[in-house]
């Protein structure tokens, strides 16, 4: 249905392996598709620059707060918790619920529901694919540096470590801390 959504909104029949890249791009996100199909029409075709030109219309308007929120959680694959991120950033706690609403009212960030604490994740894949690259490299490294000290804080030494490990293996190798990360 949807490679024949994107047939429909372009003037002529879209190769295959153009639809699936789209749809693979785009994890099946109506909005993404849409700019996707319309994108082929452009000549030469540059997908990369129109994603990142909308990309970047998604995060016009937020204050400094919210764009720290943003590249904080944008360092976990999975999600981040609430208690995590009060520890990495130094801002106030009201601050930090205020940033996040606003995060969540323009649908960049969601909760995660069912959960004893908060935690916060993406809505979608790009959103977060974009602001870890677009965050300089040096300071991702520090920052992952930072959040593997953390967590390396909050070993207990039980069976419970096992995720955490996991956790540290990937921001101290993502810091370029090659000896916590074989440690």
């Amino acid at each position: 249905e949807t490679f024949e959504f994107m047939d429909y909104l372009s003037d002529k029949p879209i190769e295959m392996r153009l639809k699936e890249k789209i749809y693979e791009e785009s994890e099946g996100n109506a909005f993404f598709i849409v700019e996707g199909t319309m994108a082929l029409a452009q000549e030469p075709f540059d997908d990369y620059h129109r994603y990142k030109s909308i990309l970047d219309s998604r995060f016009i308007g937020l204050d400094a707060n919210e764009m720290k929120v943003l590249v904080m959680t944008a360092l976990f694959f999975d999600e981040l918790e609430f208690g995590l991120l009060k520890k990495l950033l130094t801002i106030d706690e009201d601050m930090l619920l205020e940033s996040i609403q606003v995060l969540k009212k323009r649908y960049i960030l969601k909760e995660l529901d069912g959960e004893e604490t908060l935690k916060l994740k993406f809505t979608h894949h790009k959103l977060r694919e974009h602001v870890y690259e677009q965050t300089p490299i040096s300071k991702r490294r520090i920052l992952h540096n930072r959040v593997g000290n953390l967590l390396e804080d909050s070993l207990t030494g039980d069976g419970r470590d096992a995720l955490i490990y996991q956790k540290l293996i990937y921001h101290f190798s993502s810091a370029g801390n090659t000896k916590k990360h074989l440690e």
